[in-house]
């Protein structure tokens, strides 16, 4: 059961792209600041609103005291990656310099807290904290917009999600996501957009993309299914960065900049195929008319008619093509009367008179 109250909707999700920055600024602020600043340039030629994300992790909490120094990858890569405060601060502040909206995805409440301080404008949850409720009671107290993700969610425990946001007064978005890494093409499983479109109508829906990044049909069909924000993952290729760097490397679904312009260009593409959603666009063009008429058939006189005379189905055929004036075929009925002579062969004009008794 879902509560459809309605919401103020201060923040405006649509149109808005989000480029997950990650851990791929590998611990130097340097780099994160180039990441804001390429892809700040790809969003401004490409003219689409665009947010840097973040991630903050409070590792001194956040990693159990017995994983932080194993073997694992995972906690190797955390941990080459980490920055101070300060350091996001730096960060923040050029994603504001550029006129990007900041966002990050707190994966503790300290993060939370200090999201807060650094002034980051929008939170994002990820699908592994959507039902992490200690963590999303702290986030709704902060009352910023909010985007949620929602891989691995069934339907029920989205509408509990939904109406946790609706009840404390948040802006919010969800993001349909496969949190697969990448996603293969058949698990994508775009159609739960257009079922989370009819489900939650009152408010945006979007698409977090784990796909190839070289992938540019996922957004085309993500857009035509309802979706209208978007989030993918970015990093910069650098062979001296990859080599220096721990950890530093552009996975198969992180996107390049030079990826992403072909990611945003494709966007477009569908953008323009699917038309606006006003209700003035389900009106033909008037191109499309004339192309149409150019294929209809127009109404004739089979025989002499004489002015006020009956015109019946026997008097009449149907043939190309349609003259301006004319009457077409489909605006044929029998017993009009016709306003004037006709001979044969010439076309009936669709201001014959009115049908008669």
């Amino acid at each position: 059961m879902i509560n459809q109250k309605t919401n103020s909707d201060k923040f405006d999700f649509n149109n808005l792209f989000i480029f997950e920055v990650s851990k791929n600024h590998a611990g130097s602020v340097d780099l994160g600041k180039r990441l804001v600043r390429e892809f700040s340039k790809v969003a401004k030629d490409a003219g689409v609103r665009a947010a840097i994300k973040l991630q903050f992790q409070n590792l001194d909490t956040y990693i159990h005291p017995q994983y932080r120094s194993n073997d694992d990858p995972r906690m190797k890569r955390y941990f080459s990656s980490r920055l101070s405060e300060e350091q996001f601060k730096e960060i923040v502040s050029e994603i504001h310099k550029e006129d990007l909206i900041s966002m990050s995805t707190p994966f503790d409440e300290e993060s939370v807290d200090m999201l807060d301080r650094l002034s980051v404008q929008v939170i994002k949850i990820a699908s592994s904290s959507a039902k992490d409720w200690p963590l999303l009671k702290c986030v709704v107290r902060s009352k910023k917009p909010v985007v949620c993700s929602v891989g691995g969610l069934p339907l029920k425990d989205i509408d509990v999600l939904y109406n946790f946001f609706k009840e404390n007064e948040i802006d919010f978005a969800l993001l349909h996501c496969v949190s697969m890494y990448p996603t293969p093409e058949e698990h994508m499983q775009l159609h739960k957009i257009s079922v989370m479109k009819r489900r939650y109508p009152d408010i945006s829906i979007g698409f977090s993309t784990h796909a190839p990044s070289d992938n540019l049909s996922a957004i085309q069909l993500a857009h035509a299914l309802g979706a209208r924000l978007f989030e993918r993952h970015v990093a910069i290729p650098d062979e001296q960065l990859e080599e220096n760097l721990l950890f530093y490397k552009i996975r198969t679904y992180t996107m390049t900049p030079e990826q992403a312009v072909k990611w945003l260009a494709s966007y477009k593409e569908a953008v323009a195929m699917c038309g606006s959603l006003n209700a003035d666009s389900v009106l033909p063009e008037e191109k499309e008319i004339q192309t149409l008429k150019t294929m209809m058939r127009g109404v004739y006189a089979r025989s002499n008619l004489k002015k006020g005379e009956l015109i019946k189905r026997k008097d009449v055929y149907f043939a190309i093509p349609l003259s301006e004036g004319q009457m077409s075929s489909g605006e044929w009925q029998e017993g009009f009367v016709a306003n004037q002579t006709y001979v044969p062969d010439q076309a009936i004009l669709n201001n014959t008179g009115t049908k008669g008794k």
